[in-house]
């Protein structure tokens, strides 16, 4: 599959979002971000931060929780751990990377061009 940064940013919130719903998360929303430091990998979530309160547990234990049950390919995610507070950081594998530029790239200037609610 080719991954632009938003499908890759959707795929790793749906696997968190599938993971998370048997622990009781019920609506809260996976949240994939940059991370501001890069030694902290490509991506990043503070969804266990948001699930603390609700499953009444500590974050990196939820973190810890969530990277065991989702469901992760290892074709486009080469790493991601746990770490406090509770954030789960991963790094995508080059090939992945690759793809998103190249698709960035193919776009020139429509790149960033978004219609999703447009007459609205």
């Amino acid at each position: 599959m080719t991954y632009d940064i938003f499908t890759l940013q959707k795929y790793l919130a749906d696997a968190f979002q599938q993971a998370a719903g048997p622990m009781g998360a019920g609506d809260t929303a996976a949240v994939i971000e940059r991370p501001k430091e890069k030694s902290h990998g490509d991506f990043a979530t503070p969804f266990a931060m948001l699930l603390a309160k609700k499953l009444k547990k500590a974050p990196l234990a939820i973190a810890r929780e969530l990277l065991q049950a989702a469901r992760l390919d290892p074709a486009v995610v080469r790493e991601a751990e746990a770490v406090p507070p509770g954030f789960i950081n991963m790094r995508i594998q080059p090939a992945v990377l690759y793809s998103a530029l190249e698709s960035a790239l193919a776009l020139d200037r429509r790149f960033g061009e978004n219609d999703q609610l447009k007459n609205q």
